[in-house]
């Protein structure tokens, strides 16, 4: 993935769209979206993870969701990049 260029990575589109989620919350209306990056290949890692906030104004992007885990030697790893198969669920991150 990191031979990828920006270009690679932000060609998606709304046709890009594989899944939605709807939440609730006081504030308004939040869209979790899963989108496939088209420059991914099949077979690994191709989703980003999106929330989009909906209120009474224009919807806004209002976060990309980031993963941290810690590997058994103490040693911190991210990921924004998802499989098919990771659950798209609420995130703040």
């Amino acid at each position: 993935m990191q031979d990828l260029s920006d270009a690679d990575l932000t060609s998606f589109s709304s046709a890009d769209l594989e899944l939605v989620r709807v939440a609730q919350s006081a504030y308004g209306i939040h869209l979790f979206g899963k989108v496939r990056l088209p420059a991914m290949p099949d077979g690994g890692p191709a989703y980003l993870h999106v929330r989009i906030f909906v209120s009474d104004e224009l919807a806004k992007l209002h976060c990309i969701h980031t993963e941290e885990r810690e590997e058994p030697d103490g040693e911190k790893r991210y990921r924004a990049v998802f499989t098919k198969a990771d659950e798209l669920e609420w995130f703040d991150t």
